[in-house]
């Protein structure tokens, strides 16, 4: 198991995961936390290795009209907790080498987003072009 609140030198070795499944943890949780699942798995999966999301997300901002009543009710139950766009959970996983491969619509406005660890380039490696 990972704890999205360590750092990630504590998740374990480098490259020792094929694959991580985080179940509705975006919305309901400090968007903290899944930056720090977006670095953990940066570090713990191996090159082509998957990173599973699912739970509701918003596209572009935007959302279903069910969803953005969810949405409300998470924050006023914890301003911390809501929502969080797909855009803004690919760009923070890009800066792990975490990309999008998969997104498949499921029922109940949810999502699955599957995000895969990039081989680094040779020119990574070394630091540079």
């Amino acid at each position: 198991m990972l704890d999205a609140r360590q750092e990630p030198s504590k998740y374990g070795s480098t490259g020792s995961a094929d694959a991580v499944v985080a179940i509705n943890l975006c919305h309901i949780a400090p968007f903290e936390a899944t930056l720090g699942l977006l670095a953990g798995c940066g570090r713990v999966l191996r090159p082509g290795g998957r990173l599973c999301l699912f739970g509701p997300f918003l596209l572009d901002g935007q959302a279903t009209p069910s969803s953005a009543r969810y949405d409300r009710e998470l924050r006023e139950r914890r301003s911390f907790w809501g929502l969080r766009d797909l855009g803004d959970i690919e760009a923070a996983a890009a800066e792990h080498a975490l990309v999008r491969c998969a997104l498949d619509r499921m029922p109940s406005d949810n999502y699955f987003l599957v995000l895969e660890k990039r081989a680094m380039e040779a020119s990574d490696a070394r630091g540079g072009a």
